[in-house]
C-alpha cells in the first residue's frame, strides 16, 4: 500500500513533542513491513539542511487570500522512508515549529493551511505514485482531508486516497478566526 503522512513534527528533525515522535516511528514500521511510504513536513531549517545538493525538487503552490502561494518540495530518504519538505521561507525559516518562548507565531493558521493545501498540491506530483491513504497528524495536518475534498474536482488523482486524523494531543486545537477559512477558499457549505 502507497501511505502518505503528513506531519508537521519528524523526530529528530523537528520536534516539540510526542507528535515528533510517533510521526518518525509509525511510518518506519508501515515501511519494515513493506509499504510505499511518504512524510510531508513543513520545510523549517533544520529539515532543509540535510537535504543533499542535487534532490529532487519540483515546485508546489496553494490558494491562499486569492492568488496562488507558491513554494517548492524537495524529495529525500530519510530512514526507511521518503521525505517530501515543503519549502517555503516566509513560512517555516523559523526558529520555533510553532512559536517562540511559549508564544505561538500569530499567523499559524496561514502557515499551517498553506502547508496543508501545498502537501496535496505535492502529493498529485510525487513521480513514484499517488498514496492509496493519507495519514494527518493533529491540528496543524487537519485541514488536509477538508481541502481535498472542498476543493477536490471527479478527475483530481486523490480523489480514492483515503484520509484518517490521528489526534496526539487534544489540548492543542489550532482554533482560528473564520475569516481564515475565507483565505483559503473553504466554501461556505463546509463552513457551517
Amino acid at each position: 500500500m502507497r501511505i502518505a503522512h503528513i506531519t508537521p513534527e519528524l523526530a529528530p528533525l523537528a520536534k516539540a513533542g510526542g507528535l515528533g515522535d510517533v510521526a518518525a516511528a509509525l511510518p518506519a514500521a508501515q515501511a519494515r513491513a513493506g509499504h510505499d511510504v511518504t512524510v510531508v513536513v513543513p520545510g523549517y531549517p533544520a529539515i532543509v539542511e540535510t537535504v543533499p545538493s542535487g534532490a529532487e525538487a519540483f515546485p508546489v503552490s496553494t490558494r491562499l487570500g486569492g492568488q496562488d502561494v507558491e513554494g517548492l518540495a524537495l524529495v529525500a530518504r530519510h530512514r526507511q522512508y521518503r521525505l517530501l519538505i515543503l519549502v517555503h521561507d516566509r513560512f517555516f525559516a523559523r526558529p520555533g515549529i510553532y512559536g517562540e518562548n511559549h508564544v505561538s507565531y500569530d499567523d499559524n493558521g496561514e502557515r499551517f493551511g498553506w502547508f496543508c493545501g501545498a502537501a496535496l498540491d505535492a502529493l498529485r506530483h510525487l513521480s513514484c505514485g499517488l498514496p492509496e491513504a493519507i495519514v494527518t497528524h493533529d491540528w496543524p495536518a487537519g485541514l488536509v482531508a477538508l481541502l481535498l475534498r472542498a476543493r477536490g474536482h471527479l478527475l483530481d488523482p486523490l480523489a480514492d486516497a483515503g484520509t484518517v486524523q490521528v489526534i496526539h494531543n487534544l489540548a492543542h486545537q489550532g482554533l482560528f478566526p473564520i475569516e481564515l477559512a475565507h483565505r483559503l477558499g473553504i466554501p461556505e457549505p463546509y463552513l457551517d
